[in-house]
């Protein structure tokens, strides 16, 4: 009797792990098939709205160049749009400084773009922005940016440079347009007036002109000042540097 219990225990129970077993089976394999129809139905969902948000520093549209250089991928499904392509096809517009392309509520996308903000004309074909970015850019016009000229690896330093002295400079009311390293450093200051600085004692030799130019009577614009002297300056004709 004892025996016929335990037997029908056992047959119980197998019977029971067995249902539980094909319970399992059944409800993974149904949410597999939900899964995989869900899956199907989003490689459907089409992009939406795409949000511009472009911060730019100067009077340049570049909104549509970006969007031309990306709408091939856009014409994808949503979730087939590769947001690291978009990010690096943007970046590679000469005046975009910085990027973030992320996916938004439901099927939207938002574009941030950051310009550059010039600081130098650089050499005689790029720019240098404020963050000490060499850029090339199709636009010329910014003819009101100070020139530097030197070679590219020197203009953080020229930079700073650059910031010196206009600050002595801003003393009389005076701009640099034009400021040259290389041996030798040379600026060229509005009204024309052309500063050598020559290689050393630059700051010395600067502040030396702001005395003379506070004191003289000498009509100085479209002059040269060669301070390399180590006594006093030379006034010249201007010629090109």
């Amino acid at each position: 009797m004892a025996n016929q219990y335990i037997h029908h225990h056992k047959k119980n129970r197998i019977i029971i792990k067995r249902l539980l077993i094909t319970i399992i089976i059944l409800f993974i394999s149904f949410f597999l098939i939900k899964t995989i129809s869900y899956l199907s139905q989003i490689q459907y969902i089409k992009l939406g709205n795409v949000s511009w948000d472009i911060i730019k520093y100067h009077n340049i549209n570049i909104k549509k160049e970006l969007q031309k250089s990306i709408n091939k991928e856009l014409q994808k499904s949503y979730f087939s749009i590769d947001i690291h392509y978009l990010n690096k096809k943007i970046q590679q517009h000469n005046w975009v400084d910085s990027v973030i392309v992320k996916r938004i509520l439901f099927n939207n996308l938002y574009i941030k773009v950051q310009t550059h903000q010039i600081a130098f004309r650089l050499n005689s074909d790029k720019f240098l922005s404020k963050e000490n970015k060499i850029f090339n850019a199709k636009n010329k016009k910014f003819i009101d940016a100070p020139l530097m000229i030197t070679k590219e690896k020197n203009v953080n330093f020229v930079a700073k440079k650059y910031s010196k002295y206009q600050k002595m400079l801003d003393k009389i009311n005076l701009k640099i347009k034009v400021i040259k390293v290389d041996k030798l450093t040379t600026l060229i200051l509005n009204k024309n007036i052309v500063l050598k600085l020559g290689y050393q004692q630059q700051l010395k030799r600067l502040m030396s002109f702001i005395k003379f130019y506070q004191t003289s009577d000498k009509n100085l614009d479209s002059k040269t000042i060669d301070l390399r002297y180590h006594k006093g300056l030379a006034i010249g004709k201007n010629h090109q540097i």
